[in-house]
């Protein structure tokens, strides 16, 4: 009994752990070791993967190639909405620092595709540092001047040249970041001037919003009327 009790005793001594055959495989002396994988430096921000190289992220399975490209694939044909006549075309003027003239090259595009609309670009013409508000005087007076027409101003974070452009008499300048706000500054405010940030929009809604805001109609109900009104009478107030 006393052999016997040994025996086991000696068994579970030798008999590995669990811990110790972990240990055992990641032995880089063991021909059977498992490699520990390489760490890259990747990082979690509001649960989306965040790659510092486009190596780590075409070499990640979890991030689809739509992910690193420049900008989505924008059909405008398969994106339907209601732009108006194209007999009875729509004048827009656009404007952009060097930060939004990549995008006002784009939405431009657009517009011109879609082929109800009249635009007119201002300027920039490159992506050379330079100045917004000199671009969003220059937009502003023609919006003002012709008050059928509408504007649109791109920069870094589309505040700054919204606030130039609402300098000029005559002009409501919005800057909005999603369609909601794109839609109720037409409907409540008729603003004649988007404007939107390059840096702080994402690609596809950039276009939403150009498209929401200039099919948008301005609410005729006096609830909101004469609060535009009241805003037409604080400029003949304080612009001198």
């Amino acid at each position: 009994m006393v052999k016997r009790a040994n025996n086991k005793l000696a068994k579970k001594q030798n008999k590995p752990t669990k811990s110790n055959k972990n240990l055992n495989i990641l032995n880089n002396n063991n021909p059977n070791s498992v490699k520990q994988p390489k760490k890259n430096s990747s990082k979690i921000v509001n649960g989306q993967t965040k790659h510092n190289s486009l190596s780590e992220v075409k070499s990640s399975k979890s991030v689809t190639k739509q992910e690193w490209k420049w900008y989505p694939n924008y059909d405008v044909s398969t994106y339907k909405t209601d732009h108006g006549n194209k007999s009875n075309k729509t004048q827009i003027y656009m404007c952009a620092d060097f930060a939004g003239y990549v995008w006002k090259e784009k939405i431009k595009d657009h517009l011109n595709k879609i082929g109800t609309y009249n635009v007119t670009d201002v300027g920039c013409f490159n992506d050379e540092f330079n100045d917004y508000p000199d671009y969003a005087e220059q937009m502003a007076l023609k919006v003002a001047k012709d008050k059928n027409s509408f504007g649109i101003a791109i920069c870094g974070s589309g505040i700054g040249i919204g606030i130039a452009c609402n300098k000029i008499k005559g002009i409501r300048a919005a800057t909005v970041h999603d369609k909601t706000t794109a839609r109720l500054t037409r409907e409540h405010n008729n603003a004649n001037v988007l404007s939107v940030g390059a840096w702080t929009t994402g690609p596809v809604q950039l276009y939403e919003i150009v498209d929401t805001f200039l099919t948008t109609k301005a609410e005729t109900i006096e609830f909101h009327t004469k609060r535009v009104d009241k805003i037409a009478m604080l400029e003949k107030k304080y612009f001198k």
